[in-house]
């Protein structure tokens, strides 16, 4: 009888794990796991578990800008110490050890002898998800995640951020830095004054604009005068999109959107026609701006309104107008092409000088506003009014484009509308339209539209930050933290603490009618008793439902507390749109609420769930040790035939793990 090769057996296996071991054609596209296969030392055990990279979820994303693939991966194998912890002698787990260190020899390019992690390059033709799959499928790795390219953390280092710019504060700018800090390939034209050229905040942003102020539109690159003859003008387009991060000055909504000058004037008092304004904002439009803003007197006309709705829809383009300074009511609402913006203080109150009325749309900060001015490069000061409202809306929502450039102006316009914080009366009223402007909440809404995520959902924090696929929104103060005791996995945790929360990305759901579960561990050190944690979930009138109430009684917790709650079967909860978010409510500044290992996933038999009570506690625990040592055949936790000590270490893992 001839003799199989050791490589056809291990095809064979490969193969009836639902891999595939075939001569490749030239036109063929090599499996995953046939690559990997081929590019590391195979293990006992290993060629099961390479047909997970075949099907690999998409637990890492790249996002352009903020964190992007490298094709190369950090692996850290289950140190000593952690195998000891789970009842494993310290011969074995050395061998344990060894084994995962060997496994990946091959491709090997950066032993870390200090924090014991390898850095593997990435075979051609295998992704960071389908390698994290297998690798993490053998149960030897701590973590196998992607060596990340990174970029400097989105609070700008300006000179005057923390000390004058209050509306970056007010209108929850940094949540939305997080996500975007504005694509240059969306436009934001300023018709204006004219915009001072050399500026060190805004000069590396301008894109060719034009002079509107005459009988006809004359482009910059045919001589036609964009330089700021008032101030007003680089004062507006410094709030929307100056330069951030440069250690300078002021940062703007968006810090790397472009910026397109139209001046409107040619009269160093700034007045402006009508026709100046519709004429520039049309060529503005023509010419790729997305958003325009214009901060004069005069939006209630009714030729305004039909070059809003021109804009919009012929050429895609939203059109903000500040809403004046006369302190007066605007009337009714037939402008609905153009955005109208009214002016709000530090505290949030209406400024004094603000128009008002049906016609206002939404607030923006416009009261004592710090920005670039004319006069030199280095040129900034205060001005106050609704022209330093509008551009920071128009800034807002040039920042939702930037996540999306395919959204239309409407869907900018209603992402932009509905996650405004409502001021004053419930509801939409005739001081601040709809409310004033949330950056984070509205940025976080974009994302959801634009990039939602598949089933499974879970996030165990051990990458030490909020994945923005994962967590698109997040109070600034919510962090990823190592102060809880007793983790359920690893290190680290999810802290909100105050009125702070963490909102998931959009999980697609429609159509699912799988029993689906959200599971997630929490510890509470701080709160008194009453105090409580809200789990929520997004509806489809985006509105967040509640969907338990987790309340502290007061103890000091040491331990993690597994929740298990199932995801409403109902057509408001079962939708594309489907989030859950984690909201610290009627606690201080101490008092902290940990998050850990949550997932949303179809409710499948769970393996620690000895006792078959949908829940994982410690009776599991009990019942499981009760049934090892008298050695009954439910204690075969591996189902080999054997009941022996491995079925106890991997109980004990899934136990751990809370599933």
């Amino acid at each position: 009888m001839s003799r199989v090769s050791p490589m056809s057996k291990v095809c064979l296996i490969i193969a009836l794990a639902g891999a595939v071991c075939v001569s490749a054609r030239a036109d063929d596209v090599t499996p995953p796991a046939q690559i990997i296969q081929s590019s590391i030392r195979l293990q006992a055990g290993d060629a099961a578990m390479l047909a997970l990279a075949n099907n690999a979820p998409a637990t890492y994303v790249a996002i352009p800008g903020t964190q992007e693939f490298s094709g190369e991966m950090i692996v850290r194998p289950l140190q000593p110490d952690a195998l000891a912890a789970r009842g494993v002698d310290a011969l074995t787990a050395s061998a344990r050890v060894a084994r995962a260190l060997d496994r990946l020899a091959p491709i090997t390019i950066q032993p870390e002898n200090i924090h014991k992690y390898v850095v593997i390059r990435l075979p051609a033709g295998v992704t960071e998800n389908q390698m994290h799959a297998f690798l993490m499928g053998t149960g030897d790795y701590e973590y196998a995640e992607p060596n990340y390219i990174v970029y400097p953390v989105l609070v700008p280092n300006d000179a005057s951020y923390s000390t004058q710019q209050y509306a970056h504060q007010r209108v929850n700018s940094e949540p939305a830095w997080d996500i975007t800090t504005g694509s240059s390939s969306v436009i934001i034209a300023i018709t204006d004054t004219g915009i001072q050229l050399d500026h060190q905040d805004l000069a590396a942003r301008l894109v060719p604009g034009a002079n509107s102020a005459g009988t006809s539109v004359i482009p910059q690159t045919s001589g036609g005068q964009v330089n700021d003859i008032n101030s007003h003008g680089t004062h507006c387009a410094g709030i929307a999109a100056g330069i951030g991060n440069n250690s300078v000055g002021i940062a703007g909504m968006g810090w790397n959107n472009r910026i397109m000058p139209i001046r409107v004037s040619n009269s160093t008092g700034g007045g402006s026609s009508f026709t100046a304004l519709q004429s520039g904002a049309t060529w503005a439009a023509q010419n790729g701006a997305r958003i325009v803003s214009t901060s004069y007197s005069g939006v209630n006309s009714a030729s305004n309104q039909t070059v809003g709705a021109t804009l919009r829809s012929t050429y895609n383009t939203l059109w903000f107008w500040a809403a004046g300074n006369a302190n007066s009511d605007l009337g009714a609402d037939n402008y609905p092409d153009v955005m109208i913006v009214m002016s709000t203080d530090s505290a949030d109150a209406k400024s004094s000088f603000s128009n008002f009325g049906a016609a206002v749309d939404l607030g923006a900060p416009g009261s004592s506003i710090f920005s670039t001015v004319n006069g030199s490069s280095t040129a900034y000061g205060t001005k106050s009014g609704t022209s330093m409202a509008c551009p920071a809306a128009a800034g807002v929502a040039a920042l939702i484009l930037s996540v999306n450039t395919n959204l239309s102006a409407v869907q900018v316009r209603d992402i932009l509308l509905n996650n405004v914080d409502d001021l004053g009366t419930a509801g939409e009223d005739n001081t601040f339209g709809r409310g004033r402007v949330n950056s984070g909440r509205a940025i976080a809404d974009a994302y959801r539209i634009s990039f939602p995520s598949d089933l499974p959902f879970s996030d165990d924090f051990e990458t030490g930050n909020f994945q923005n696929a994962k967590w698109v929104y997040r109070d600034t103060g919510a962090n990823v933290s190592v102060a809880a005791f007793a983790e359920p996995s690893g290190t680290r945790s999810a802290n909100v603490n105050v009125a702070r929360r963490i909102e998931t990305n959009a999980i697609r759901l429609a159509g699912n009618s799988q029993d689906l579960r959200l599971r997630f561990a929490t510890q509470h050190r701080g709160p008194a008793s009453g105090e409580s944690l809200a789990v929520e979930y997004l509806n489809t009138s985006n509105a967040w439902v509640n969907l338990a109430t987790i309340t502290s009684n007061g103890t000091l917790q040491t331990t993690f507390v597994q929740h298990n709650l199932a995801v409403p079967n109902i057509a408001s909860a079962r939708h594309n749109k489907f989030a859950v978010r984690f909201r610290s409510v009627g606690n201080s500044i101490g008092d902290n609420w940990y998050i850990d290992d949550v997932s949303i996933r179809a409710n499948v038999a769970c393996a620690a769930d000895f006792n078959s009570d949908n829940q994982v506690d410690f009776f599991d625990y009990l019942d499981f040790s009760s049934a090892f040592a008298d050695e009954l055949t439910s204690a075969d936790f591996n189902r080999d035939g054997i009941v022996d000590f491995f079925d106890y270490l991997d109980f004990a893992d899934a136990f751990a793990r809370g599933c």
